[in-house]
């Protein structure tokens, strides 16, 4: 593969998932469900606490991995980070990549609760699929990993 059209594959990939975390953080759903392919998968079996029912922990398709975010976390104050991207551009249709994260996510006092604690400080990576589509990069598998977390 050209090297330009790999680098460029590389820095695509790291805007896409930069807006990944804005998109999330700032809750601009309809935005954040474009960044998927249709047929993505988002799994979440490390990150959700036990007793989450199995269809929440991994959950297949843009429709229903916006609606169960949208669920979870519309009433949380959220900020999400990604450092030190490791992205395998495969070939011109495809590529992978690491990303060690750090999110804090809190819900309010005077706001429902979805989870067991009220605020979370997460480390961990994400490991992710993504295809390019008609209109750019997307991600079509997405699994996230803890490594630490702090509950309060």
């Amino acid at each position: 593969m050209d090297g330009i059209v790999r680098l460029t594959a590389i820095e695509d990939i790291r805007a896409l998932k930069a807006r990944y975390f804005r998109l999330l953080d700032d809750k601009r759903w309809d935005d954040f469900g474009a960044l998927f392919t249709a047929d993505a998968v988002m799994d979440l079996s490390d990150v959700l606490p036990p007793g989450t029912p199995p269809a929440m922990l991994t959950v297949d398709g843009r429709e229903a991995i916006v609606a169960q975010n949208r669920r979870l976390l519309s009433d949380a104050v959220m900020v999400h980070n990604g450092y030190s991207h490791e992205i395998t551009v495969h070939d011109a249709g495809t590529a992978s990549a690491i990303w060690a994260q750090e999110d804090r996510v809190v819900f309010p006092d005077h706001v429902p609760c979805p989870f067991p604690h009220r605020s979370s400080h997460n480390f961990g990576r994400y490991h992710e699929d993504f295809v390019r589509e008609a209109d750019g990069w997307k991600i079509r598998r997405l699994n996230l990993v803890r490594t630490y977390s702090e509950v309060g």
